[in-house]
């Protein structure tokens, strides 16, 4: 049913829904540094922000939406369940005043995590109306992301969510030890593009309006997954963390069932450990390719541009803990049609 749909959707040529950037990373790895840096660089009465105004503690204690006129909203002592359903009603608060912004700045640490975000827009017709997801700025502190990746798996989780990963505190680290840091979070996240950071400073040209979620360039190529390999299969990092990358790509075109069962039965069973999904697939009897992309068990589709002369094949990336790349591979390599299954 999901690709069937896809044929419903076609990608507009502009977008005018309010982006929005979410910003995350582990306490003390430097998000509010650069939240305020962003701030100071834009013109801040056209910029909305939910963060959690009294620093890096528990969201669930007091989380604002700060606003040209302040705090419209505070919300304080609430439940875990609460507090997400004050998030939303701050997004919808955002929403209804769309024209008076250019952007929304999401600080998050635990109830406002990224997929929780995308499930929120894609799920109510109001906030997809008005809102779309940009991409999402995991920073990373150098100096301690060892420790951080030790610890209950929080870090992995931000890490593997990730469009953009900022390496922050480089200057305290040695060279060596930034090569450790680099191949911990690739491990993890083989897909996301990284900079790297002293003072959590960096150019907001390079970390907004960065389509991480834009369909449109998923339909260029996946890409970006040099180091990508999936749980057991990437040496000790992504072993250790339960959480890579697997990247795969098919030549050939899928039967539509075939692929449409597998799909929809991997992304049931692997919901709540599937961090991010995207891809670019050619199916059976649609001249256009099928793009798409997800967050756990949420997913978009849409038909991108047809594939004439260009050779059909599919390509996704899939970011997850304890994912089996060769089983996943075998499985789609089994939706492949006949007549192009001899060119794998």
């Amino acid at each position: 049913m999901l690709i069937k749909l896809a044929g419903k959707f076609r990608m507009k040529p502009t977008d005018d829904r309010l982006p929005i950037t979410v910003i995350s990373g582990f306490l003390g790895s430097g998000k509010t540094t650069l939240l305020n840096h962003l701030l100071e660089s834009l013109d801040r009465p056209r910029v909305a922000v939910i963060e959690n105004e009294l620093g890096e503690i528990s969201i669930d204690h007091h989380l604002v939406l700060h606003t040209d006129v302040g705090s419209l909203q505070d919300i304080q002592g609430r439940t875990c369940c609460s507090a997400r359903e004050e998030f939303v009603r701050l997004l919808h608060l955002v929403a209804k005043h769309r024209s008076r912004y250019d952007r929304l700045l999401v600080e998050t640490t635990g109830v406002a995590h990224p997929g929780m975000i995308a499930h929120a827009i894609w799920g109510d017709p109001l906030l997809k109306e008005h809102l779309r997801l940009d991409g999402v700025v995991t920073m990373v502190d150098a100096r301690h992301i060892h420790e951080h990746l030790g610890g209950e798996g929080h870090a992995s989780e931000q890490i593997a969510y990730a469009d953009l990963l900022i390496i922050n505190k480089v200057d305290l680290v040695s060279e060596t030890d930034l090569r450790r840091v680099l191949d911990a979070v690739t491990g993890i996240n083989g897909k996301a593009r990284h900079l790297l950071a002293e003072a959590a400073v960096e150019d907001p040209a390079r970390v907004l309006d960065i389509g991480g979620f834009d369909l449109k360039r998923i339909e260029n190529g996946v890409g970006g997954c040099a180091k990508a390999g999936g749980h057991g299969t990437h040496g000790e990092s992504a072993h250790r963390h339960e959480i890579g990358t697997v990247t795969i790509e098919l030549p050939g075109v899928m039967e539509v069932d075939r692929f449409q069962r597998w799909l929809e039965g991997f992304v049931t069973s692997h919901s709540a450990d599937l961090f991010r999904s995207k891809g670019v697939v050619a199916i059976q009897g649609m001249p256009e390719r099928v793009l798409f992309q997800g967050v756990h068990g949420m997913f978009q589709m849409a038909l991108g541009k047809p594939w004439q002369d260009d050779a059909r094949s599919t390509q996704a990336v899939f970011i997850g803990r304890n994912l089996d790349r060769e089983k996943i591979r075998s499985a789609m390599v089994a939706c492949v049609m006949e007549e192009t299954g001899a060119m794998i």
